[in-house]
This record gives C-alpha cells, structure tokens and sequence, in this order.
C-alpha cells in the first residue's frame, strides 16, 4: 500500500459515494487506474464492503444496550451453540469475545427498554450456555466513528510509486487505445 492507495481510503471512508471519477482528480490518477487500486483494495480484504449507517432512533432503534454475558462452561460444543444463537438474533448486532470478568459482550438495539427486557427474558438468558448477564443501557453517545486512521500506517515507497506512475500512464495508454478503436469503427461505417 502507498500513499495514494491511502489517500483512497480516507477519501472512501468518509464517503463511499464517492464517484470513481471524484477519487480519481482527488489522487490524480485516471479512472481506470483508480478502479484498478479500488479493485486491489478489496481483493486483499482491506476494503470489507460499503455500508449506510442509519440513524437509530430514526428507524424505531433508540435503546442502545450492551450486555456483558459469562458462559457457564467454556467447552467447544457450548462456545459454538452460543455464538450460532447470538449469530441469529438480529438485535445483536455486535458480539465480542472478550478476556476479564466477562466472556463476552453484545451490542444489542431495541425500541425501548419493554423491548429489551423481553429479549433480555426470552432470547439473552436462555442462550445456550449462558451463567449471568449484565446490562448497561446507553444514556447518551459521546463519540462514535466509523473512520479508522490510517497516519501511522506504513507505506511502500519508490517501488509502488512508480508503479502508480506506470499505472496511470497505462490506463491513459489503453482510454487512448479505445477512444481510437472506435473512431476507427465509425469510420468504416
């Protein structure tokens, strides 16, 4: 990764709406090599996917809860029936396996605190496994990001950069190419 596949990502994570052609002038590249480092980005897991992050009392969701939960036993039978439960629950939306007091500790989201206590009642206490459950309901949000900083992120130099430089000339080389193809074409017709 270099600096421009860096810049493409700060530019990415403050808005994936984006256009190819925005992020191109952004790092001065052509589109298509931009396409192409976008391409590589996902290929290697760096960019995971494109999301729309709701507001959630917008949508009905204003109780923000996280449960801390202890498992009874730490057997691999237990371990799995519990995470493929948590897996299946919609209202976790978050699960941590967490080291402390606590094994693990679930983002949960619900309508109001009624809502909650009947998934607390009916879902969280009879997961398999599942010994004691603490809950702390979020009164308000003091900070929150989705942006990961990437300043101290170690970046290949000479190398990658004129191989952004043949990059780019290569791009440039092939729109040329297919802008004259099909000049070509319509002058045959």
């Amino acid at each position: 990764m270099d600096g421009t596949d860096k810049k493409i990502l700060e530019i990415l994570q403050k808005s994936a709406r984006t256009t190819n052609v925005q992020l191109a002038e952004a790092v001065n590249l052509s589109p298509p090599a931009v396409i192409e480092r976008v391409r590589k980005l996902k290929e290697k897991g760096v960019i995971r996917e494109y999301v729309t992050l709701l507001d959630e009392a917008s949508v009905g969701k204003g109780t923000q809860v996280f449960v801390a939960v202890s498992l009874e036993l730490h057997e691999p039978k237990t371990i799995e029936r519990f995470t493929r439960k948590v897996g299946d629950c919609s209202a976790i939306l978050e699960c941590y396996h967490i080291a402390g007091e606590y094994d693990y500790l679930l983002k949960v989201l619900a309508s109001d605190i009624a809502e909650y206590e009947n998934l607390l009642l009916h879902t969280l206490t009879r997961l398999p496994g599942v010994r004691q459950v603490r809950t702390l309901f979020v009164l308000s949000m003091i900070k929150r990001e989705t942006e990961i900083s990437l300043d101290n992120l170690p970046l290949q130099t000479n190398q990658v950069n004129n191989g952004s430089a043949r990059e780019s000339r290569q791009a440039n080389r092939n729109s040329i190419s297919k802008k004259r193809n099909k000049k070509k074409g319509k002058e045959k017709s």
